[in-house]
């Protein structure tokens, strides 16, 4: 006769597919990839430019601390590396570190307005951390 096939339950050998766990509230980071493995910071989608992508992702790099004038909000830049944690900053209480990205959701209602903002990073009111 025929060889048995071995059942799911009898096989010794099937090993169950590998799927990752992701940590509770993060959510997954989906990159796309040209022929050339390049990442693509574009997306037709959003109507968004390669430029607006690149500008978009060094504003979620830079980190500062929100302040308070009267009616107005300012963003002060920590001069910290950029990273894609906050850093380590004592809570003094009135200010809250945020990267220019969430500044600029905060501030900046109109989607448009926040996303010219963000690219421009006409928000930042100390010149020399524009350079």
């Amino acid at each position: 006769g025929s060889p048995a096939r071995p059942t799911p339950s009898s096989s010794s050998s099937a090993v169950p597919p590998v799927v990752p766990m992701m940590p509770k509230g993060l959510s997954p980071l989906l990159l796309h990839f040209d022929v050339n493995k390049t990442v693509i910071q574009s997306d037709s989608i959003q109507n968004k430019k390669i430029e607006e992508g690149i500008r978009e992702g060094i504003a979620e790099l830079f980190w500062g601390r929100t302040r308070r004038e009267g009616d107005k909000q300012f963003w002060d830049p920590l001069r910290s590396k950029p990273t894609c944690h906050p850093p380590h900053e004592e809570d003094d209480g009135v200010s809250r570190v945020v990267n220019y990205a969430q500044f600029c959701k905060l501030v900046v209602k109109d989607k448009e307005e926040r996303k010219e903002a963000i690219k421009s990073f006409r928000l930042v009111v100390d010149e020399e951390a524009k350079q």
